[in-house]
């Protein structure tokens, strides 16, 4: 029951946020993140905002209290330390991380980062 009432908000919001054509909005965005029908079908079950920070239209940062991932010192900077070197967190990293521990990555953290780092890079994240 709760699915089905997650899937509904998600529809929902969805619509209000791509209107009549969010269906094909959202099969452009899953060919662009690599993922199927089925996954964005089970996470809408389970939890419909994790779905729309990943989906959803981006927004304008707030100004309010730094998150996990912001960095008051460097706002530009899109590397994460790993083994004593840097690596950009595109497109590569996070299939590498999906390769090595998909519990990580399908974790809503790294999903939503994922996403500010795609929106971040632009079409430089895929490259």
């Amino acid at each position: 029951m709760q699915a089905e009432q997650n899937v509904n908000i998600a529809k929902k919001k969805l619509e209000v946020a791509y209107g009549a054509d969010w269906q094909k909005v959202i099969a452009k965005r899953g060919k662009e993140l690599g993922e199927s029908k089925e996954f964005f079908d089970a996470l809408a079950k389970k939890n419909p905002n994790a779905l729309m920070a990943i989906l959803g239209p981006s927004e304008k940062p707030k100004a309010s209290t730094p998150g996990l991932f912001d960095n008051s010192v460097n706002t530009t900077s899109q590397t994460l330390s790993v083994t004593g070197g840097t690596q950009v967190r595109n497109e590569s990293y996070y299939k590498n991380l999906k390769t090595k521990n998909s519990a990580e990555y399908w974790s809503p953290r790294v999903q939503a980062q994922m996403h500010k780092d795609a929106i971040a890079q632009g079409a430089s994240f895929f490259n």
